[in-house]
């Protein structure tokens, strides 16, 4: 096997590089000359958003992005850092793991935050270039709602820009002393229920392994951080994620989606489902009656209905079930 030189090391780093560069300056001459051009080619994609991707051959690899970079243009500013990982020579091949972190885009081919990434390269005629990239996107990556990564004992780990803005002033949620705690002290409890469920009984990391052997279930847990065990306050979701433990909240398309299922399940009529949606965004009565126009009776009534076609006796024994009902992401 030939030497690996550090004049190959570096030449492998600059075509990384130079290939993000011409992308982000949506330059496609120089963007391809970065690649291998043959039916070898391979594009490989994941993200909780898009799913999987897989481009094959050349041909197939730079129509894809040649459209893109016709159909957006405008170059995308910021600066690109990474954590280089895993770096393998040998022979006329090169394997490189790497983060990076690009800054925010309305790129088609989402790339802002962090990517966990791997290229595979070829030496040709003595010039390293692109034969396989390979991109994984974290769910926690791609959520526009308020999302924050604790570990089991609530410490903060981080918070994306839509958590810092509305965890000022929010009704059940707060940041005290670096830890995630429930306003009240019932919301509290729940909270750390919720998330001792998903750092599991060994800590999340095991947690995690265990799914292979269908020992757990991966998914949400619907949070209610009212005041006492009967009042549903506002809702956040505990789920164990990529394997960490995330907290969102304000999330509008979670509760659609759960409302959606349970609505079909349990028979709720339009209003009834409405009701619920209000009383899980943390409204009472008064307010709902207020905003739709019609007497607290007229609303105690659709309740009581509710109540009885779930067979529970009060409004967050009802959220919770509703709430239990669907995927947490689909």
């Amino acid at each position: 096997m030939p030497e690996v030189r550090a004049t190959d090391h570096a030449a492998i780093i600059a075509v990384i590089e130079r290939e993000t560069a011409a992308y982000f300056a949506k330059d496609y001459q120089a963007w391809a000359a970065c690649w291998i051009q043959s039916e070898q080619a391979l594009l490989r994609n994941w993200a909780a958003h898009t799913g999987l991707g897989i481009v094959s051959g050349w041909n197939s690899i730079s129509t894809m992005f040649a459209a893109a970079m016709l159909a957006f243009p405008e170059p995308m500013t910021g600066a690109v850092t990474r954590d280089w990982d895993r770096f393998e020579i040998g022979g006329d091949l090169a394997w490189v793991t790497f983060d990076q972190h690009t800054p925010p885009s309305d790129d088609p081919f989402e790339v802002s935050g962090v990517q966990h990434e791997m290229r595979i390269l070829q030496c040709r005629a003595g010039e390293w270039k692109l034969l396989c990239v390979a991109t994984l996107k974290p769910w926690s990556q791609v959520m526009r709602s308020p999302a924050i990564h604790v570990d089991a004992k609530a410490r903060v780990l981080w918070t994306n820009a839509a958590a810092t803005r509305s965890l000022v002033g929010h009704p059940g949620l707060t940041i005290s002393a670096g830890r995630l705690r429930g306003t009240n002290r019932f919301a509290d409890k729940a909270l750390e229920a919720a998330i001792a469920w998903a750092a599991g009984s060994y800590g999340y990391m095991q947690k995690h392994v265990s799914l292979r052997s269908g020992r757990a279930v991966n998914g949400a847990v619907p949070v209610l951080l009212g005041a006492d065990p009967s009042t549903p306050g506002t809702t956040c979701w505990v789920q164990d994620q990529d394997g960490a433990i995330l907290v969102s909240f304000d999330d509008a398309d979670v509760l659609d989606r759960r409302l959606h299922a349970a609505r079909g399940i349990f028979g709720l009529s339009p209003g009834q489902h409405q009701l619920a949606r209000m009383i899980a965004e943390g409204k009472d009565l008064a307010q709902v009656a207020a905003e739709r126009a019609v007497s607290i009776n007229t609303v105690r009534t659709q309740l009581q209905r509710m109540f009885d076609k779930v067979g529970v006796r009060n409004q967050a024994a009802l959220l919770r079930v509703l709430l239990s009902v669907g995927p947490p992401a689909a």
